[in-house]
């Protein structure tokens, strides 16, 4: 929209909206009456609207509560922004299915330079489309055990070359140095000093203008402050990463304060032109 007017919304209770006046007025998309849960929407470089569905982070790690509404899966808007599953139809029943990976899809990544490539973060882990969303596979990550986890962010870096994503319970990142063609665990080490060994829910952000500064935004696993984290060497090829804390928990900086909801209002972006 060359005037700038244009905004769409979605909420995990609310459905799918839209603004063409700068959100001055709204009104509800037709089609999606039957769909509350909209969790994540992304914009590929071909200006396709993706929306994914489905409350996936509505639990404490390690608990058995869970408020969050179910989805089914990814949907794309037409012309006239009515949507289309590009997810296989799984809905069964209304409440949170944990079988399902496409019940709760917790954030979308389109390929900035490739409007053909979406990865998707699930409640079962990652999936990716390389054919614009016509298919899906499950990413191949090593340890294979955090193939079937829970995946809460996935970033895809403005080169189009980096996806990092947060993957597992008590959340681990991995990444990506080659468009998801292969996958690397970034985990506390000699390889990778000052990450931390645990820590709860992990939002990411890559810097649009520099792909080597990456932030992380973790909570505990009862969702308090961990702490913020910074990179500015996120060259994976060398499979060397130095964090150092840019912001620590205390008086001053206390993001998720004595509500301690890091596990479920955790957000963190850069600038898009200053990378610090």
């Amino acid at each position: 929209d060359p005037s700038n007017n244009t905004v769409y919304a979605g909420g995990v209770s609310g459905g799918m909206w839209k603004s063409t006046d700068g959100a001055n007025t709204w009104h509800r998309l037709t089609g999606w009456n039957q769909w509350l849960a909209i969790s994540c929407i992304a914009q590929g470089p071909d200006n396709t609207i993706y929306i994914g569905t489905g409350e996936g982070l509505a639990q404490i790690g390690g608990s058995s509560f869970n408020s969050g509404s179910m989805g089914n899966g990814i949907f794309k808007l037409d012309a006239n922004d009515n949507p289309i599953q590009i997810t296989p139809n799984n809905f069964t029943t209304n409440s949170l299915n944990s079988t399902d990976p496409w019940a709760a899809v917790n954030r979308i990544a389109v390929n900035p330079t490739n409007a053909d490539m979406i990865i998707a973060a699930t409640q079962k882990g990652l999936y990716q489309s390389n054919d614009h969303g016509a298919t899906w596979e499950q990413v191949q990550l090593t340890p294979t055990a955090l193939m079937g986890s829970s995946a809460a962010d996935v970033k895809w870096s403005s080169d189009g070359i980096y996806i990092w994503a947060a993957v597992g319970g008590n959340n681990k990142i991995v990444v990506s140095p080659n468009g998801g063609f292969s996958w690397n665990r970034v985990s506390n080490g000699m390889l990778n000093p000052g990450f931390p060994a645990t820590a709860g829910r992990i939002e990411i952000a890559i810097s649009p203008s520099n792909s080597n500064y990456v932030y992380l935004s973790i909570a505990t696993a009862s969702g308090a402050t961990y702490g913020v984290y910074r990179t500015t060497n996120a060259d994976t090829s060398s499979g060397i990463v130095n964090w150092s804390v840019i912001g620590v928990k205390g008086p001053l900086f206390d993001p998720f304060g004595t509500n301690i909801q890091g596990w479920y209002d955790n957000v963190i972006a850069v600038n898009p032109t200053d990378p610090n």
